[in-house]
This record gives structure tokens, C-alpha cells and sequence, in this order.
């Protein structure tokens, strides 16, 4: 008889890496003036949060159309270039995030990461200390359903 044992070695997260990034991030959207903080009407912009609860580090991404919650199981490289390897909390499928700053005076990283429908997201973000040194364009509502919009157009 023939037995054979698999183990999963859980990973460790380095938390000291994790400390020394920034820990909230909003999307940028390049226009022709340069890059800008868009929030569109109905769904805001695009945040990557890092946190920790219960001595488990996550990645929060909100302003989807749904919030999605990523557990961080692996780190490899620096606070500057970086792979982060997780596991989504609903249903474990196991994806990576690439950060690397583009300008770290300015705040600017690209996050990369590919989806399991095979998208792939490669956006440029600026941390929340720097946030302030990029104009928000904030869309306004004008959309119109219902009976009134035929009043509007009229």
C-alpha cells in the first residue's frame, strides 16, 4: 500500500512591506489636459483599499458595480514594484496584483491585474495623500427615465 500526503504551505505576508505602502488608492483618468480624479454619476470612481483585519490583509476594491474583497496570501518585490497574490473571498479563485509606482513623488502607481473571464485591468492610480494634487471632475446626473423625459425633450 501506497500513501501519499499533500500539504499546502500557508504563505506569510510580509506586514512590514505592507506598512510602508500607501494604503488607499483612486483611480486616474488620462484626458487631453493631463490626468484628473473622474466620478461618474452612477457609480463613483474606482478605489483599491489595503487593510488588515483579524491578522489577514486584504484588498478591498469599491466603486465597481459590486465591491470585490480580495485575501492577500503572498508578497514578492518592494514597496515600489510589487506582486500581490490573492485569493478572492467568495470564491477563491486565486488572482495578482501588480503595483508598481510610475511617479512616487507624484503618488502615481499602475495596478495590474487580470480577471478570471481574462480581462485585463492596467490603470493608473494615485494614493490618497497625493489626491488633492489632481483635479476631480465630478459627472453630473442628466440622465432621465420615466414619463417626465418626454416632458424634458418636448
Amino acid at each position: 500500500m501506497i500513501l501519499v500526503f499533500g500539504c499546502h504551505q500557508q504563505q506569510s505576508v510580509d506586514y512590514d512591506l505592507l506598512s510602508e505602502m500607501n494604503s488607499d488608492w483612486t483611480h486616474l483618468t488620462e484626458t487631453d489636459s493631463g490626468l484628473v480624479i473622474f466620478n461618474s454619476c452612477d457609480m463613483g470612481n474606482l478605489e483599491y483599499k489595503i487593510y488588515s483585519k483579524n491578522d489577514t490583509a486584504y484588498i478591498l476594491l469599491h466603486g465597481t458595480q459590486e465591491d470585490q474583497e480580495f485575501r492577500i496570501v503572498n508578497l514578492a518585490g518592494t514597496k515600489k514594484d510589487l506582486v500581490i497574490e490573492t485569493e478572492n473571498v467568495l470564491d477563491n479563485h486565486q488572482q495578482s496584483f501588480k503595483f508598481k509606482y510610475v511617479d512616487e513623488t507624484k503618488g502615481i502607481a499602475n495596478w495590474i491585474t487580470t480577471y478570471p473571464n481574462d480581462y485585463t485591468s492596467d490603470l493608473k492610480f494615485v494614493s490618497a495623500r497625493k489626491a488633492s494634487d489632481f483635479p476631480t471632475i465630478n459627472q453630473p446626473c442628466v440622465e432621465c427615465w420615466g414619463e417626465e423625459c418626454d416632458e424634458i425633450e418636448n
